[in-house]
């Protein structure tokens, strides 16, 4: 997966953890240059797309020192639903998934 491109706005330049229905990875904004959080999931993992985009709109509105800042989302040309979060040293994905 590293150099796949999502949404022609960022290319993965690592996994951290792959299961059956999600891939969680580093990526690079290639508007911004910086290192953002993915996460990828399968379309089967979704199984309501609008539900999926109401609940990711509220969560947007969400913001507490200790939540990662949501920057984008989507659906990939393949059909992957795709969330991007802030990268935090600190909140960041790696530590979390160990």
């Amino acid at each position: 997966l590293e150099g796949k491109r999502i949404s022609e706005r960022y290319r993965i330049k690592s996994v951290l953890k792959w299961t059956e229905l999600t891939v969680f990875a580093v990526a690079e904004d290639m508007e911004s240059s910086k290192a953002v959080d993915l996460i990828l999931l399968d379309p089967a993992a979704v199984k309501d797309s609008e539900l999926f985009k109401r609940e990711l709109k509220k969560r947007i509105q969400l913001k507490h020192p200790n939540l990662l800042s949501l920057l984008d989302s989507g659906i990939a040309v393949d059909g992957e639903h795709f969330v991007v979060f802030e990268k935090n040293e600190l909140l960041a994905l790696s530590k979390l998934l160990k």
